[in-house]
């Protein structure tokens, strides 16, 4: 969504998915510390995340630096429920 620290259009995005009932990802990996209107980016979408790993083709990724943002209040879930759960399919994760 966001390229080179510029954020993409969410108010236009968010006012047209939540018209039609659309649940919003928005990966903040390009716009680490921008923001728009003085929100932080990747604090808009339904599930907010960062990626900074894209598999190449014949390669396969740990997703190791992989992250997501969880906001227990909007999400009705919080960071130890998700670590537990990825633990039960033996998937380590590291809750900041």
């Amino acid at each position: 969504m966001h390229l080179y620290g510029m954020p993409t259009k969410m108010d236009e995005i968010m006012q047209f998915a939540n018209y039609y009932d659309i649940p919003v990802i928005e990966d903040a990996a390009e716009a680490l510390g921008s923001t728009l209107d003085g929100q932080a980016m990747g604090t808009f979408a339904d599930l907010k995340g960062i990626s900074f790993l894209e598999e190449p083709a014949g390669y396969y990724s740990n997703r190791w630096l992989s992250t997501i943002l969880v906001d227990p209040a909007t999400s009705g879930t919080d960071r130890e429920k998700i670590r537990l759960h990825l633990e039960t399919d033996n998937i380590e994760s590291r809750p900041l």
